[in-house]
Parts: C-alpha cells; sequence; structure tokens
C-alpha cells in the first residue's frame, strides 16, 4: 500500500530486491547443504567399502547391499545439486543481463537487483 508522502513505489522496489536476496539465499543455503551431504555419503561409501575389505576371509562371501543405496543417494543428490545450480543461474542472469544492458546505455543506476531497472 502506498503511504501518504509517495514512497510507496521505493518500499516496492525494496520489498522487490529484499524477496530476491532471501530466495537467492535460500537457494545457495540449500545447495551447501546437498553439497556436505553428498561429502557425507561418499565418506559413508568408502566406509563401507573398507570396512568390506576388513572383514573379508578366504572363504567368505559378502553381499553388499548398503553400497547401492549409498550410490542413488549420491546421483539423487547430484541431480538436486545440479538443478539448485541451474536455478541459481536462471536467476541471476536477468541481473546480470540487466547490468550489461544498463551499461551499455550508460545507466548509473544500480541494475544488478530487480528493484533496481
Amino acid at each position: 500500500m502506498q503511504n501518504a508522502t509517495g514512497s510507496g513505489a521505493a518500499a516496492k522496489s525494496g520489498d522487490l530486491d529484499n524477496t530476491y536476496r532471501t530466495v537467492v539465499a535460500d537457494l545457495a543455503g540449500l545447495a551447501e547443504r546437498i553439497h556436505a551431504s553428498l561429502e557425507l555419503v561418499e565418506r559413508a561409501i568408502v566406509g563401507e567399502m573398507s570396512a568390506g575389505k576388513e572383514d573379508i576371509g578366504a572363504d567368505v562371501v559378502v553381499l553388499d547391499d548398503v553400497t547401492p543405496g549409498y550410490v542413488r543417494a549420491s546421483t539423487a543428490l547430484q541431480a538436486c545439486g545440479a538443478s539448485l545450480g541451474l536455478a541459481l543461474h536462471l536467476l541471476q542472469e536477468p541481473m546480470i543481463m540487466g547490468a550489461v544492458g544498463a551499461a551499455a546505455m550508460g545507466d548509473t543506476r544500480d541494475a544488478r537487483s530487480p528493484g533496481h531497472a
């Protein structure tokens, strides 16, 4: 809602900028969390493989039903990470294009955020 001084557009612009930054920060945080989870899964796979090698005797057969689950989880996490990376790229692309376009037009305003177009 616009206030009596007529600065409603500036407030709305600031809200859009804040929303944009919140979304980007949230997606970046998710990407970092996925990366950390991938590292945990990779360590678990290495741990399973090394533990399995130590326990194997000459006449013992080991059926490894844990590692395939880790591998599937790793694949799913990699896909999620790639999708989040794409989402971040798509969110940032218009901002980059806006900055390049503004610079080409000689515009000195800050074109890096949606509230400053």
